[in-house]
């Protein structure tokens, strides 16, 4: 594949783009990067993170609560003797990742990430040392092809159960996306036993002039304007599966056990919840 050198490259990094990226439109894993303080990001993701900080006052906490409550959800299923991970829409490596946290409770555990950006898999290839650690450049619109693809065959074997995270990336799914579809797709190659994680904006809660501030931090034109759901649209991703307590509630209040102190909810609410087939 073709590659370019970043005319604006981020601090932390020497590796190569795709020559079709358009790094001057804002991408969804580079805003979250940005929010979360990392370097791999440009000026149009950093101007999109201000605008967002500036209309959202707690927009760094969300960021935030939602990277731990994927902390969290990994460590459960580990603790639940989940050994492989299929992380879809993963963002940028931050420490700690999906693999590091499931690989040091399980050495012989292993990881796929999948992402659509092919700025995210070709920094995720460049860091992975761990031959059991993958990288997929697909969307998680092509469900089928996720399951085919030979990264997933040759580390999950999907005759057993499987970590499945879906943590901020459904609602980069624009609303006429059938999302019921797509997450049954997901779902149904997964064999008994099998955990899903999910976060998602929410409308149930968030006052419409909140959603305007957070859409209005996007150009109109970005393919990366996240879209909020009510939630009982977003437990439909979870089926017939059953949903671990405390259920589907705010990222920052998804803790089994209670052992996470409870905080004021944010203006702009995120929902997360984990089920197990």
């Amino acid at each position: 594949m073709p590659v370019v050198r970043l005319t604006e490259p981020p601090p932390s990094c020497d590796w190569a783009v795709p020559g079709a990226v358009n790094t001057t439109m804002p991408a969804a894993a580079r805003v979250y990067d940005y929010l979360l303080g990392g370097k791999d990001n440009f000026a149009a993701d950093r101007a999109v993170g201000d605008q967002l900080k500036s209309n959202v006052p707690q927009a760094v906490r969300l960021a935030w609560d939602n990277r731990r409550f994927l902390h969290r959800a990994v460590r459960f299923m580990v603790a639940h003797g989940i050994t492989q991970f299929l992380d879809i829409g993963p963002g940028f490596p931050a420490s700690p990742t999906t693999d590091e946290i499931a690989l040091q409770a399980e050495p012989g555990a292993s990881v796929v990430y999948v992402d659509s950006d092919p700025v995210v898999i070709t920094h995720t290839r460049a860091l992975l040392k761990n031959p059991r650690v993958g990288a997929v450049h697909l969307d998680v619109r092509e469900p089928r092809r996720i399951f085919e693809s030979p990264e997933v065959h040759s580390l999950i074997d999907l005759r057993r159960p499987v970590g499945l995270l879906l943590v901020g990336v459904l609602h980069f799914l624009p609303k006429d996306e059938d999302l019921d579809y797509i997450a049954a797709a997901l779902r149904w190659r997964l064999a008994p036993g099998s955990h899903l994680a999910v976060s998602h904006i929410t409308s149930t809660g968030t006052a419409p002039e909140w959603q305007e501030a957070v859409l209005g931090s996007w150009p109109p034109d970005s393919p990366a304007r996240p879209a909020f759901r009510t939630a009982q649209e977003i437990s439909r991703v979870f089926g017939n599966w059953k949903l671990v307590e405390p259920g589907l509630v705010g990222v920052a209040d998804w803790a089994p056990g209670g052992s996470e102190p409870s905080r004021p909810s944010p203006v702009v609410r995120c929902l997360g919840g984990l089920a197990i087939a």
